[in-house]
């Protein structure tokens, strides 16, 4: 079984690109090469510059999480009113550039993108990787295609039947 370990170190920006991955699927080593901790958030591995959400402000990278030394799991906060095409081009800067479409599913609370890479599946075990796509404040989340603030990156794909 994988272990899954929290990561708790880092220093500096972030985007991928083959093979040196340094977002979804990078080595822990790498990521906290690419990324700047904060390890003053809510006890969570966080990173990056803070970011104005309908929460409050929070970490770019919060919840970011590894399985056997690679980054798997992580939400990215992106600015209050960011559209959809922008949401996706944040996200790809995550990605290796071998990444390509699988799906896009639109749910009553997010959207799911189902990407898929070679370059994922040597470094997760996988080579899909799900990007959920949403709105989240104190209510919850909603789908809001010109006000997505969340990303949440995982390994695996979702279905239309998935919730947020």
């Amino acid at each position: 079984m994988p272990a899954l370990t929290a990561i708790v170190l880092g220093v500096s920006g972030c985007g991928s690109s083959s093979p040196g991955l340094t977002g979804f699927g990078a080595t822990v080593a790498i990521w906290n090469t690419a990324h700047h901790a904060d390890p003053d958030y809510a006890r969570v591995p966080a990173y990056g510059p803070t970011i104005a959400t309908p929460q409050g402000p929070m970490p770019q990278f919060v919840e970011v999480t590894s399985v056997d030394g690679h980054v798997t799991q992580y939400t990215e906060a992106l600015r209050a009113g960011t559209s959809l095409a922008d949401a996706k081009a944040a996200a790809l800067l995550n990605l290796p550039s071998t990444v390509r479409t699988v799906s896009f599913i639109v749910t009553p609370s997010c959207a799911f993108w189902n990407l898929t890479s070679d370059d994922l599946k040597t470094a997760t075990g996988s080579p899909d990787v799900v990007v959920e796509m949403a709105h989240d404040d104190s209510l919850g989340s909603s789908w809001q295609p010109d006000g997505v603030n969340t990303l949440t990156f995982s390994t695996g794909r979702a279905r239309s039947s998935d919730s947020c």
